[in-house]
């Protein structure tokens, strides 16, 4: 038989592009025939910041060191940068083909960020407890988030042999949330039963209805010890200020003193999608498996997002549920927080990424956001280059010294709320602290606290 997600001949596949005008928009910003591969990748690719290239020949020189330091052939390297193979857009994938005609090979020498990721399904089910079936005994519904992101993904893993379901996480925890679960587990799970939770990670919205989940069917909770002590640790409401550890590390990225009554704000709001954690957990550790009826689930460590992130992968199947790890159009954040501030996070992630790599390309991925996807080499791919184009950018921000808060303003110019304000600040920040490691960008203290930022010569 084969797996439940090859892709029929008559479904047409659906593919994540930006608009013909954006698309048509960067081309014509590069103004250098031979750097036209880059801004086709970086139009078809990078569909929420469409970067003008003010020096295209740098950014050549830049993917191409990238390209070196992962490995790939000098020959890929040439033809990829220097535009020997021809786009192919939108056109269906060869699946026989690699990048450039090379045949398929398992590993990083088969990461082509020009090959379009394949969406088997075209549409999601409805936030309103719709349950639909992505594999035999594997069922994916949707909660609905009061944010931008208006959504997570959620998913019921089945053992056959008590006839239960394991929920993998929960929503947030508001009474919305709460009346969808009823109606899920009164309504479409009638004559089975919950035989526990799984949570990926602490964020309000995977682990925030995990505390009213395990009293409500009393079942166990399973997470990654680091994660399920974070979790109880965000459930606690600050009273009153802010810690003054928090206060000095928003003054020393020079955050203006009258944002800090929005930042409390918003952890309050965010403390409040919380439930009271169980008193207890079942601890998933990366590098074991947890079994769930016949079907065998390998733990693997996530990093950068997170400090333990649990993503579940079936070898037989060639599935990974993968949380907010690596998802096929947004950019996870990876941003730096006031308890750990000098934290390097993007080196972890990278990290997490080479762990990824093993799996095969074609491995379905069933992420928190968005739509189900394969392509994994190629999204591993889009995300390195993603942060490369992040750090070209931030290393010409910081060509004369400026604060963290004020290089966040030019690195993120389209933030639409306070929390996007407060995650823009640590992803911008967890550059920073990476360019710092890398002696690529200088931090000074000034002497009224505030740290100053500069790009050192080469």
């Amino acid at each position: 038989m084969p797996r439940s997600h090859s892709h029929p001949a008559h479904r047409r596949r659906v593919y994540g592009f930006c608009d013909d005008a954006q698309n048509d928009g960067a081309i014509l910003n590069c103004q250098v025939n031979k750097t036209d591969p880059f801004k086709h990748w970086l139009a078809k690719v990078d569909k929420e910041r469409l970067e003008v290239i003010e020096n295209p020949e740098l950014a050549m020189g830049q993917m191409q060191a990238l390209y070196e330091k992962q490995g790939y052939p000098k020959d890929w390297i040439d033809k990829r940068l220097r535009g020997a193979g021809k786009w192919r857009g939108a056109c269906e994938a060869d699946e026989t083909q690699g990048g450039y005609g090379q045949k398929k090979t398992e590993g990083r020498h088969n990461m082509n960020i020009d090959t379009p990721l394949a969406f088997p399904w075209a549409n999601a089910p409805q936030p309103n407890g719709e349950l639909r079936e992505i594999a035999p005994g594997i069922l994916w519904l949707r909660m609905p988030l009061p944010l931008a992101l208006d959504h997570i993904n959620l998913y019921l893993l089945h053992d056959d042999e008590s006839d239960g379901w394991m929920i993998v996480d929960t929503g947030i925890g508001d009474a919305v949330t709460r009346a969808l679960w009823e109606k899920i587990i009164s309504e479409k799970l009638i004559g089975t039963r919950i035989i526990g939770i799984v949570c990926t990670h602490y964020h309000f919205d995977h682990a925030g209805l995990a505390g009213w989940l395990t009293e409500r069917l009393r079942v166990p909770l399973y997470m990654s010890y680091g994660e399920y002590y974070t979790l109880r640790t965000m459930a606690m409401t600050y009273e009153g200020e802010l810690p003054w550890q928090h206060v000095e590390y928003f003054h020393r990225c020079g955050t203006p003193a009258d944002r800090l009554d929005d930042i409390l704000s918003v952890i309050h709001v965010s403390n409040r999608l919380i439930t009271p954690p169980p008193a207890a957990f079942r601890r998933l550790r990366p590098g074991q498996s947890l079994q769930i009826g016949k079907r065998r689930w390998q733990l693997l460590l996530g990093e950068g997002h997170v400090a333990e992130h649990i993503l579940l992968y079936s070898p037989d199947d060639q599935i990974l549920i993968a949380g907010d790890q690596i998802l096929p159009h947004i950019t996870s954040n990876v941003g730096v927080l006031p308890v750990e501030p000098d934290a390097d996070l993007l080196s972890d992630w990278f990290a997490s990424l080479d762990r990824l790599t093993p799996l095969p390309e074609n491995t379905l991925i069933l992420p928190s956001h968005e739509l189900p996807y394969t392509g994994l080499h190629t999204r591993i791919a889009q995300l390195r280059a993603h942060h490369e184009t992040q750090f070209a950018t931030l290393r010409r921000i910081c060509a004369t010294p400026i604060t963290a808060f004020d290089a966040t303003q030019q690195l993120f110019p389209h933030r639409r709320s306070k929390m996007d304000d407060m995650m823009a600040l640590g992803e911008c920040l967890a550059h920073l602290n990476h360019l710092c490691q890398r002696g690529e960008i200088r931090c000074q203290v000034q002497t009224n606290g505030v740290w100053l930022y500069q790009t050192q010569a080469a």
